[in-house]
């Protein structure tokens, strides 16, 4: 469920940021090359920190547990910040929005995040996300029982 969620709130962070600008109104345009992207995520790194993305997912996770257990996996969770594996996951991530996105996508992005009601919107994302994924798993585990019963006829 934690990686469904991660992965859930990174896709609509970066759905909503992609749609935040008209394809058209890019001005500063660059060539569309590994390295330009790389360095464009890396500018997108820096305006989201992923230390912040990884706290608030953190924070997400312990709030859908048991009220006893909350604090306890908070510790647990920013000790896990601190490790290699935490550093490995985030070259992974600024490896991937490189990897998938465009130059011109990226631009989008970090236009979005410096926009002060752009920077609001994605603090309020992960409500968003934390209300949605109840449903959302709920159905998906419905559909895999059906299609089991109907592969099992």
């Amino acid at each position: 469920m934690r990686c469904i969620l991660f992965a859930t709130y990174i896709l609509t962070l970066c759905c909503v940021a992609a749609c935040s600008q008209d394809k058209d109104d890019y001005s500063d345009k660059i060539s569309d090359t590994p390295e330009h992207r790389a360095e464009l995520a890396s500018r997108y790194f820096e305006l989201v920190p992923f230390s912040k993305t990884m706290n608030d997912v953190g924070e997400e996770v312990a709030a859908s547990m048991p009220v006893e257990s909350q604090d306890q996996f908070r510790e647990y969770w920013k000790l896990s910040l601190s490790t290699e594996q935490y550093v490995e996951i985030e070259a992974i991530a600024k490896q991937n929005l490189a990897k998938y996105m465009s130059v011109d996508e990226l631009q989008a992005f970090i236009r979005f995040m410096e926009d002060p009601a752009g920077r609001d919107a994605m603090g309020k994302m992960k409500f968003y996300v934390t209300a949605m994924m109840p449903l959302i798993q709920k159905q998906a585990y419905s559909v895999m029982q059906d299609f089991e019963k109907d592969q099992n006829k």
